[in-house]
């Protein structure tokens, strides 16, 4: 099955922003193997992606372990983080980019895809 195909299975379910962050909590090697992309917060269209990436990088680029845990204390306080379902919210992210890890080329896809400026 090609890439395009299984990450087709996902979207009726998860949209991109969602499954890059997903697979970025379940896998935080990416938040160094990949800073290069050098994505910025405002290049997400939803204000909680925005909040969450605003966290997650800046801590993951200083080496810290951003986890499930550690960001939902990090966003506790945020009303659009609650009103997305909180740590709820954060468990399906895992729950989706565990799905889609190993495939490199959905990663850079969900980038790809954010970057052009695609609705999430």
């Amino acid at each position: 099955m090609k890439t395009s195909e299984v990450l087709g299975q996902f979207s009726h379910q998860y949209n991109w922003p969602d499954l890059f962050l997903g697979v970025v909590l379940y896998d935080n090697s990416l938040l160094h193997e990949h800073e290069w992309l050098q994505i910025r917060p405002e290049m997400f269209q939803h204000p909680v992606h925005q909040k969450l990436w605003a966290v997650m990088a800046p801590a993951g680029a200083k080496g810290k372990l951003v986890c499930p845990i550690w960001l939902s204390q990090e966003m506790s306080d945020d009303p659009d983080f609650e009103a997305a379902g909180g740590v709820r919210y954060l468990a399906d992210l895992v729950d989706a980019g565990s799905e889609v890890r190993d495939l490199q080329k959905g990663l850079l896809d969900a980038v790809s895809q954010m970057l052009r400026g695609r609705p999430a």
